[in-house]
């Protein structure tokens, strides 16, 4: 079979299982950077083999909440270093009728020390206008990714000229092929090229399809080319959330910059004596 065939991960089979270690490790990898510790995962692990009781102590249990719930200040609401700074950002959003959750949205464009949006942010415009494609692009890759994963058939190429082909056990179809023909083993008795192929491929086909090791090797294709697939469309999900991010980061930039702005004029108004008042400062 491979004397004429080329499986499109010949070469990829050998890092199919750390490509599988790699997306289970995502998410453990995403809670320990966001909170930027393993505490949390320490934390968890802890309560299964331990239980709920086991802290007896009051100051230690104590210090151990605190820790917890600053760790999940970080990872649902925004970045703070200590109890005290999460207590600092809450409170000014609270001061500005804000919620922490949109000036952790605003990402790397909110000064949490200064308190202060960064003054130059993204154009929003563009950056709308670029998501358009971007998020094209990455749906688009999505899509492939899970037609590749969901096809019972192995993706091979023909070795004389890489004409790529889905492969079964008693059927081959062209991939670019617009109008749905199939060759099957019925097509073998013609001895003439057919769904495609032209005489010497469908030759080829033929030969494969006698192959005794053909319904092994397409089963192990496919399962290695599923779990390719599958990979791969995490790792194009996780490209599109994170590109999301970005654009929630400057849309939530512009909009708590404009509400800043608009609240501190309105405290501005609020002190200015108006009416009776103005005439009695004026007086």
């Amino acid at each position: 079979m491979t004397e004429t065939i080329i499986p499109l991960l010949s070469q990829a089979v050998p890092i199919i299982p750390y490509l599988s270690a790699l997306l289970l490790a995502i998410p453990l990898a995403w809670i320990s950077l966001r909170s930027r510790s393993l505490f949390l995962l320490r934390y968890r692990f802890w309560r299964l083999v331990q239980s709920k009781e086991a802290i007896t102590d009051p100051a230690i249990l104590k210090a151990v909440q605190e820790r917890a719930d600053l760790m999940s200040f970080r990872v649902l609401l925004m970045r703070a270093d200590t109890p005290g700074e999460a207590l600092r950002l809450a409170s000014f959003a609270q001061r500005h009728g804000l919620d922490v959750g949109t000036l952790g949205e605003c990402g790397r464009y909110f000064h949490r020390h200064k308190l202060a949006i960064k003054e130059r942010l993204p154009d929003l415009g563009r950056t709308k206008g670029a998501s358009i494609g971007i998020n094209y692009l990455l749906w688009m890759a999505v899509f492939v990714m899970t037609a590749v994963a969901i096809q019972s058939k192995a993706l091979v190429a023909f070795k004389d000229d890489g004409t790529w082909f889905w492969l079964g056990t008693n059927s081959a179809q062209l991939l670019r092929d617009s109008h749905g023909q199939i060759f099957t083993i019925a097509d073998c008795q013609k001895n003439e090229g057919g769904a495609g192929f032209d005489a010497v491929h469908s030759k080829q086909v033929c030969g494969i399809f006698k192959d005794p090791s053909l319904m092994q090797n397409v089963t192990e294709t496919v399962s290695s080319q599923r779990w390719f697939a599958l990979t791969f469309g995490f790792l194009f999900l996780v490209g599109l959330a994170r590109w999301r991010r970005h654009l929630h980061a400057v849309r939530a930039a512009h909009t708590v910059r404009n509400w800043l702005v608009f609240h501190a004029s309105n405290e501005g108004a609020a002190a200015t004596p108006c009416g009776p008042d103005a005439e009695v400062a004026s007086g």
